[in-house]
């Protein structure tokens, strides 16, 4: 399975943000993705390009997991993100 797409930060706070985008089994939790992918948001308002790959198999439930944190600064009490995502599974 892929998953790719594109984000950018989407509030008004001063430090720039990152993306962590994984793919995990559900409901155990356990992150399926090679690794996890941490994109920063250095080009804003442009936005940045995410990929990330994991092996699943027919009938599995998975769960795509995104989260935005602060890079520059400690996080307050959120962070927002737009982010425009497709997934291509591809047959073994």
């Amino acid at each position: 399975m892929v998953i790719f797409g594109n984000f950018k930060k989407a509030d008004t706070g001063n430090s720039n943000i990152k993306l962590t985008v994984e793919i995990r089994d559900y409901p155990s939790g356990r992150v399926l993705t090679d690794a996890k992918t941490v994109v920063d948001n250095t080009n804003y308002p442009n936005t940045n390009m995410f990929f990330v790959s994991a092996k699943v198999y027919k009938g599995q439930k998975i769960q795509i997991f995104f989260d935005a944190s602060s890079i520059n600064n400690p996080p307050g009490f959120f962070r927002k993100a737009w982010v425009d995502y497709d997934a291509y599974l591809a047959p073994l």
